[in-house]
């Protein structure tokens, strides 16, 4: 089940994990993230249209969801992936 995810969790690139393959109409991108103050990361995502998917090293995925109108951003997650597809 997707949920809402908490404002105070750390979603930086030093604690994702790269995804490998594409799931359904998610393809796998390559992105990079700035890490204060070591520098830039790359790491391996899902997106499709206004949405990204992030494997996180503590077991979740994370959905990022973006209104182009506005610009805001929602965050949700999941301990299973299909969940936020």
């Amino acid at each position: 089940m997707k949920k809402e995810l908490s404002d105070d969790y750390d979603i930086s690139g030093s604690n994702m994990l790269d995804i490998e393959s594409d799931i359904s109409y998610f393809k796998v991108k390559d992105s990079e993230f700035f890490i204060y103050p070591k520098g830039k990361v790359n790491k391996k995502i899902l997106a499709f249209d206004n949405k990204q998917i992030f494997k996180m090293n503590d077991g979740i995925f994370i959905l990022e969801v973006e209104d182009v109108q506005d610009g805001t951003v929602e965050y949700f997650y999941s301990e299973d992936i299909y969940d936020l597809i």
